[in-house]
């Protein structure tokens, strides 16, 4: 037969358990529990006292952290120097620039051609022949200088007849 918790009577489900049913210490447990706290001496701890500039680091210390600080110093200049010479190779300036280079004619005679950074062959041809067909002017340009690669401050002989 199955009871439902409705046919229990509500006292039976708040009843406090039986003695029966309670666990009963042993005579061991009992005494211990019983027993006392005795509070265990703890010996005092000697006063600690540091050495006189014990705060202070060693020697060998204080040059390793000068060695470091002037390498970082060092590290920071040269990356600083390497920074400085991209921006200005960018903007076309640097240690090879001429005073005065974006500024200025830009051949030095009626028959030759000072090459400034940023020029190409195709660049100066069209300089040099503004309209019409500039290709051949490139190809004779190109073995004047031998298919070599341009160089600021080269002067390029300008071919005969245009």
């Amino acid at each position: 037969m199955v009871a439902l918790l409705s046919d229990i009577p509500a006292g039976c489900l708040s009843a406090p358990r039986p003695a029966a049913l309670r666990p009963v210490p042993s005579e061991a447990e009992d005494k211990v529990a019983r027993r006392p706290a005795v509070p265990i001496p703890v010996p005092p701890r000697p006063a600690i006292s540091a050495p006189v500039g014990a705060d202070r680091p060693s020697r060998a210390t204080y040059l390793r952290r000068r060695m470091a600080a002037v390498g970082i110093v060092v590290l920071l200049l040269f990356l600083t120097a390497i920074a400085a010479d991209a921006a200005l190779a960018r903007i076309g300036g640097g240690p090879l620039t001429t005073t005065g280079a974006t500024s200025g004619p830009r051949t030095v005679a009626a028959q030759a051609w000072v090459v400034r950074p940023g020029d190409t062959l195709w660049g100066i041809a069209e300089s040099i022949h503004p309209s019409g067909d500039v290709r051949p002017l490139v190809d004779r340009l190109s073995q004047e200088v031998g298919n070599a690669p341009l160089y600021p401050g080269e002067v390029i002989q300008l071919p005969a007849g245009r």
